[in-house]
């Protein structure tokens, strides 16, 4: 996993505070409540590890963020991934085609040429690595009456592929796999429905598929004008990918989309109708059983038809393919059918998109109660229950009320497990919940009640610190409530991710607890648990007491 993919997720989290960054172990509230009468100090507590497996996970479009009332997609993820201590995660991605407006025009006699499904990447290397330039067509220009006429421009239509290395791919990267779509047999339900990631569809027919490795392409289509010098020609862009996709020809739906869409515009006037009884959806998976996972972004997925059509108005009554008004003329410029394209909506709003994740077990010992190591796992698979230690922190609160401490922060330090970990890439973020109430933890949560808001959402889940080497996740409301309001202590759950921040908003509260990017992080982590050495996982309290 390189560094776009991680620009990714930086970028999907929010932007960090200065506090969060650059003063990372200062006191919070240090400069406030500190003076000669005050120390600062910290206590340790003993945290319990449990590690746990998940085969199920919420992987419907609503799973990774609410945003004006719509549901928005930013990635999935296809492929497969094979190691020894996590096993195998094989992912598939689920698409319903809608139309993209009701009763469309295809004009008289369409016939078809050629259905492309275009998958942009989700992160790439900026370095263009080649270019391959191609002469698609030369269109000659002039006005056309009884009589010829001269022609007054040139128009030379080119085709160029800019190639370029992916870098939202985790696995093996120089593995090459083959990207099949097949075409789904059953209606997909609705935005409406809730999906987990084993659930899947039944599927038909093999559409198409495409060898894939870690590369991806461009494809940019223009035409140079030519009525002026050639040097200053100006450059009219036809179609540009504004990221690198992948692109599949789907050669096994060409007679349903002849017969059914092309042929039959008038039963395209009911989305409903088109979506449960001509096209229901498409299945995009790997049929491979090691590789990569590669992350995609459905929310600019592309499905072109292109066709032709008769041209209205071209004139041949001689019946010899020649416009009337060319018959005599060197230069022919009027053709009797035209090139169209027509476009079905992949990542709209009302696009049912689904992720089938299949994660197979591999060498963690999920029956010991007590683990020295977490064992964490994106998209599924494996994931810690944490639970602070009960006597340890009863004996804080009450030395704490007793003395009249103020706690100032509290957090749970993880550490990976270099030793272990080899060279599997960390994940940019962990983050939290509450596992016994299956809710968001109090530090996400805002109570008007009291006055109080959701702390700074980025300072809450912090990005892995390279020049400490350890992840910080802060927990201060947590435990105030259970040292100073008699809250419960739960048991928590950790795992690789963190919520989705639509707005990147300074304080923002999650609408779920589950509302995280966890469908579509391919990560893997194994940290310090419960062990002797001075990385285990802690819960650390800082506080303030009076001077003896």
């Amino acid at each position: 996993m390189g560094k776009a993919w991680s620009r990714v997720f930086l970028f999907i989290f929010g932007l960090y505070s200065l506090s969060s960054c650059e003063q990372e172990d200062k006191l919070v509230g240090a400069g406030i409540l500190g003076n000669g009468n005050t120390v600062f100090e910290e206590q340790e507590i003993n945290v319990e590890v449990f590690n746990l497996f998940e085969d199920s996970i919420r992987s419907d479009r609503k799973a990774l963020n609410s945003r004006g009332g719509v549901n928005l997609l930013s990635g999935a993820v296809v492929g497969v991934y094979d190691e020894p201590v996590f096993g195998k995660t094989k992912s598939a991605f689920f698409v319903q085609p809608r139309l993209s407006a009701l009763n469309p025009k295809f004009g008289q006699d369409p016939q078809l040429d050629s259905i492309v499904l275009s998958i942009p990447v989700l992160g790439f290397m900026k370095d263009t690595l080649s270019v391959k330039k191609e002469l698609l067509k030369t269109t000659y220009v002039k006005k056309v009456d009884d009589e010829c006429q001269k022609v007054t421009d040139t128009i030379l239509t080119y085709r160029e592929f800019r190639k370029f290395e992916l870098d939202s791919i985790y696995g093996n990267k120089e593995a090459k796999m083959t990207l099949q779509v097949h075409q789904v047999s059953e209606p997909m339900l609705s935005i409406d429905t809730a999906f987990y990631s084993k659930r899947s569809f039944k599927t038909g027919d093999l559409l198409g598929e495409k060898e894939i490795d870690k590369y991806a392409f461009t494809e940019y289509v223009y035409n140079l004008n030519l009525r002026a010098k050639v040097d200053s020609a100006r450059k009219n862009t036809i179609l540009q990918d504004s990221v690198p996709s992948i692109k599949v020809k789907l050669t096994g739906l060409n007679r349903l989309v002849q017969n059914e869409i092309l042929k039959k515009p008038s039963q395209l006037s009911n989305q409903a109708y088109f979506v449960n009884k001509i096209l229901k959806g498409l299945k995009i998976s790997v049929g491979n059983d090691q590789g990569f996972l590669l992350g995609i972004n459905p929310s600019k997925m592309q499905l072109n038809i292109y066709y032709n059509r008769v041209n209205e108005d071209f004139k041949d009554a001689n019946h010899n393919g020649i416009d009337d008004r060319e018959e005599n003329c060197d230069v022919k410029v009027l053709q009797p059918r035209l090139n169209a394209t027509y476009q079905l909506s992949l990542g709209g709003a009302y696009n049912v998109l689904q992720s089938e994740i299949q994660n197979e077990r591999g060498s963690i010992d999920y029956t010991t109660q007590q683990s020295s190591n977490l064992y964490l796992e994106g998209m599924g698979g494996s994931f810690a229950k944490l639970h602070i230690d009960d006597k340890q922190l009863s004996d804080f609160k009450t030395t704490a009320e007793k003395n009249k401490w103020a706690i100032i922060e509290a957090y749970l330090r993880v550490y990976p497990n270099h030793g272990m970990q080899k060279n599997l890439a960390l994940p940019p973020y962990l983050y939290l919940y509450n596992y016994t109430k299956k809710s968001l933890i109090d530090d996400y949560v805002g109570n008007n009640r009291a006055g109080q808001t959701p702390f700074i959402f980025a300072d809450i889940s912090r990005k892995y610190n390279n020049k400490k080497g350890y992840y910080q996740l802060k927990i201060t409301r947590l435990i105030k409530n259970i040292v100073e309001e008699n809250a419960t202590n739960p048991d928590l759950a950790i795992n690789v991710g963190n919520y989705y921040n639509p707005g990147q908003s300074v304080q923002y509260q999650p609408p779920y607890y589950w509302a995280t990017d966890q469908v579509q992080n391919p990560y893997r982590l194994i940290a310090h648990g419960e062990n002797s050495s001075d990385k285990s996982l802690k819960l650390i309290i800082r506080y303030t007491k009076k001077k003896s």
